[in-house]
């Protein structure tokens, strides 16, 4: 069965969606009873698409996604295969916006509510994701979701029948067992750190976790902010840092960081905090607990389906709670030690061949009911 899989995502420096779609890629690849066909919108970064294919895969020529975009929200094409460069038994959109298959089924992940719901939260390019995915219900695609209370809440959003919409729990990578210490991390020998990973954007909301964990790094005089990662929402992060004039030179921006490096991080942070108004699904917290690190963050169905009892979960939108959270989360040990034996557990759940295996599976239905 040949799979047309959008590659996209692979276009930028690696998070949480690059990451589950280059899993998703070498699922396809490495299974004999399919065919990856790949493709990308994308111009300048194809080379870096091409890098992270699984070996022996190869890139069409790919388009733009400011070209092709406008196209699909009037017309059907171009099509998967057109764009793969090949005939394909099924197209997968990996990153919010639907695929015209041609005739043959489409499937479209639909990572969180975010373009719905908090439009003005999110890039002009975002924003036009949910007409893209109306037209592709319309051509009868069906949803996959990366946890079953977002399938829940898309199911409920956009007025789909269960049988349209697919969750399938995600899995993550366990930190390397060989870590290296990031070369531009300032945090001295023996000063402790909270760490924060991921995209910097709207939903992450980390300007307003600056603001609250300002009180408490005056008063822990040897505590430190790690922030890694990067995004469109960089410039109101640093400006964020700078108001707090006094704290600011403890409160640390790494960028982008290394898979070993991020396992340095994760394993020397007193704590990892995760301040999202919304998650689709959230790896970073299982990273955390996986090698035993306690973890606090915000509220919410997905949240609790996927971290369990296993993390100080806190409402959106209330620093006070968040504050007293990090604060427990510090210097009570036996909270310290209750959160490390329930993330232990909770780790070792999730598994990306649980993940890949009911792909396909979903891609066989699919498939076999067309």
């Amino acid at each position: 069965m040949h799979i047309g899989l959008d590659v996209t995502p692979l276009a930028v420096p690696l998070t949480g969606i690059g990451n589950v779609v280059q899993r998703f890629a070498a699922a396809i690849a490495d299974d004999p009873g399919f065919s990856l066909a790949p493709f990308a919108l994308t111009g300048k970064n194809a080379d870096r698409v091409r890098q992270n294919l699984p070996p022996g895969s190869s890139l069409p020529r790919s388009l733009p996604a400011a070209l092709v975009h406008p196209l699909w929200r009037r017309l059907n094409l171009p099509t998967a295969h057109q764009l793969a460069g090949q005939p394909v038994d099924l197209v997968h959109g990996t990153n919010f916006y639907g695929v015209p298959g041609g005739g043959v089924p489409e499937l479209i992940t639909i990572h969180d509510t975010g373009p719905w719901v908090r439009p003005d939260a999110v890039s002009s390019t975002v924003r036009a994701f949910p007409r893209l995915v109306d037209r592709a219900l319309q051509r009868g695609a069906h949803v996959h979701t990366l946890s079953f209370a977002a399938g829940e809440e898309i199911a409920s959003l956009l007025d789909l029948p269960a049988d349209r919409v697919h969750p399938i729990q995600i899995g993550f990578d366990h930190p390397t067992e060989t870590p290296v210490a990031p070369s531009n991390v300032p945090v001295e020998t023996g000063h402790r750190f909270v760490l924060t990973v991921g995209s910097i954007e709207p939903r992450k909301r980390l300007p307003q976790l600056v603001q609250t964990i300002a009180p408490l790094l005056r008063q822990e005089r040897d505590l430190h902010l790690v922030v890694a990662g990067g995004g469109p929402d960089s410039e109101l992060l640093d400006r964020a840092i700078a108001r707090q004039t006094d704290v600011a030179p403890r409160i640390h921006r790494l960028g982008y960081v290394s898979e070993h490096e991020k396992s340095w991080l994760l394993r020397q942070a007193e704590l990892v905090v995760s301040n999202s108004s919304s998650e689709g699904f959230g790896m970073v917290p299982l990273e955390a607990m996986s090698v035993q690190t306690p973890t606090v963050a915000t509220d919410g169905a997905v949240q609790r389906e996927v971290c369990g009892d296993a993390a100080l979960l806190v409402p959106v939108e209330d620093p006070d709670a968040m504050a007293s959270a990090l604060e427990t989360c510090l210097t009570d040990s036996a909270v310290r030690t209750r959160l490390i034996q329930a993330g232990t557990l909770q780790a070792t759940r999730f598994s990306w061949s649980t993940t890949t295996n009911q792909l396909l599976d979903l891609y066989r239905s699919l498939a076999a009911k067309d």
